[in-house]
């Protein structure tokens, strides 16, 4: 009885912390360049996308409406898509409000590249 008990509690361990950091945290695999390379080439899109103030048009999926947002901070985490990667900026509109926006990065003979927003 004894034995099944201890054998019930690593399981849970188990499950409990090796079993999702793998699921969550799979870009554990990408090297520090890689990740370095794909926030860079994320700042540079940004960089060219905005128009001359700093600004980007994002629609509001919830009212329709354009909105004029600033790029804020970037998330640090790198989430795998396939062999594609997901980063994920916070845009700010001149309300101040913040949205998330997702960009998926694409590994294209020149370098990442956002191929997705």
């Amino acid at each position: 009885m004894m034995s099944n008990l201890r054998n019930l509690a690593i399981a849970l361990w188990l499950a409990i912390w090796l079993i999702p950091a793998t699921i969550v945290s799979p870009s554990w695999g990408d090297e520090s360049q890689t990740k370095i390379d794909l926030q860079a080439a994320l700042l540079s899109f940004l960089d060219m996308s905005a128009d001359q103030q700093g600004r980007f048009r994002v629609i509001d999926r919830v009212t329709g409406k354009v909105l004029h947002t600033y790029a804020g901070a970037m998330h640090p985490k790198i989430v795998p898509f396939g062999e594609d990667r997901v980063l994920c900026i916070e845009m700010f509109d001149t309300a101040g409000e913040s949205h998330a926006a997702d960009f998926v990065m694409r590994q294209t003979p020149a370098g990442w590249m956002s191929s997705e927003t």
